[in-house]
This record gives C-alpha cells, structure tokens and sequence, in this order.
C-alpha cells in the first residue's frame, strides 16, 4: 500500500509509538502488522508492558474459574 493511499497516514503518524520513523511501513498500520506478523514478531504498539501481561493473565484466570472453564 503506498502511503498516499492510506486515509488515515497522518493520524496514524501522529499515535505511532515505533522509534523507526525511517521504516517503509512507518504510518501504515495494517502493513506494519502484516510484516511483523510475517516474522513471528509484535509491532511497538502491539507489545503490552510485563506489568500489564501480568494483570491481563490473572484477570483472565479469574475469569475462567468464575465461567468453570478448565483444561
């Protein structure tokens, strides 16, 4: 996709939290994912802090005991 067929180039430039501004994909979300996935990889704004993961695990595990979900 070239960026200026992207509708939403500059909003996204704008919220981009990759410290690669000089990337071909920089700005184009649905290209930097595709890329990132193609290499098993998260982009910047994908990757979620261990903190974060953390809270997300428990408050999923406690979700599954409360739907008596189990293996």
């Amino acid at each position: 996709m070239a960026e200026n067929s992207c509708v939403n180039i500059e909003r996204n430039k704008e919220n981009c939290t990759c410290g690669s501004e000089d990337c071909g994909n920089y700005g184009l979300c649905c290209e930097c994912i595709v890329a990132h996935s193609n290499n098993d990889s998260l982009p910047s704004c994908l990757r979620i802090r261990i903190q974060d993961s953390q809270a997300f695990r428990s408050n999923l595990m406690s979700l599954i005991e409360k739907a008596g979900i189990s293996d």
